[in-house]
């Protein structure tokens, strides 16, 4: 599984080379909570650097323990947002890996971002 979301990662790097409408602050966010906290929060940044508005289609999580958010859908020329990934990891210990997956208007494949938590590992 860490395989394919960290190659899945490695293409949405190389499609910023042909173009990608938004730039990234960082599609992957090492997280380091402490062993009391309940839930563990990421928030990726990006800018659309386009020259048109970019419209996100839909946002989605690889699984039911992160929910995701996104301020609004279109993001004008120069503007800047952010994806916000909350993971509730619940007994997990160790490192959890979870994806979310950004659907761009227009855009034949989706961005994906990477939440790499490791609880309990301080």
């Amino acid at each position: 599984m860490y395989r394919t979301l960290l190659l899945l990662a490695l293409l949405g790097t190389l499609s910023f080379a042909q173009g990608e409408p938004l730039r990234w602050d960082s599609k992957t966010l090492e997280l380091f909570p402490s062993s009391s906290e309940k839930t563990v929060r990421a928030d990726f940044g990006f800018t659309n650097t386009g020259r048109e508005p970019v419209e996100i289609d839909s946002v989605k999580s690889s699984c039911g323990c992160t929910t995701v958010s996104l301020e609004k859908r279109v993001y004008q020329p120069g503007e800047k947002g952010h994806i916000t990934g909350i993971l509730t990891p619940g007994r997990h210990s160790g490192v959890i890996t979870k994806g979310i997956s950004v659907k761009i208007k227009g855009e034949s494949k989706p961005t994906v971002l990477l939440m790499v938590t490791h609880i309990g590992e301080h």
